[in-house]
């Protein structure tokens, strides 16, 4: 993912002391829109998860009169928690800024945990 690919820039970088995520989908959430007939689920409610080409998602938006429905792919945490790593290792970073990436609690609480002991570091979650 870009996330991975970010991080690993992270740890290589000894200059680097800010930088700004905000919005760039590291999770990897995409929207998408399919005929129900063609997902499979118990239900088809906003929030339901469903299957679609073997691929597990939520439902987003009900279905609709064309007998359409929204989904969203699940995210993917593996490049937060590689930046968390890189993070924890870069000594030059000060302020990271990651807010609307979709972060769920978990890689919240991961990205926190990096910057323990570094005083002064700025997180925008």
């Amino acid at each position: 993912t870009g996330g991975k690919s970010v991080a690993a820039m992270l740890v290589v970088t000894a200059s680097l002391t800010a930088i700004d995520l905000s919005g760039n989908n590291l999770t990897g959430v995409t929207e998408t829109g399919y005929k129900a007939s063609q997902v499979q689920g118990e239900s088809f409610q906003v929030g339901a998860k469903v299957v679609y080409n073997g691929q597990d998602m939520i439902v987003s938006k009900e279905i609709d009169g064309d007998g359409e429905i929204r989904m969203t792919t699940l995210p993917n945490m593996s490049g937060i928690t590689a930046i968390a790593d890189a993070v924890c290792v870069t000594t030059s970073l000060t302020s990271l800024k990651i807010k609307y990436n979709g972060l769920d609690a978990e890689s919240k609480i991961v990205m926190e945990n990096a910057i323990k002991g570094k005083q002064g570091f700025e997180l925008e979650l």
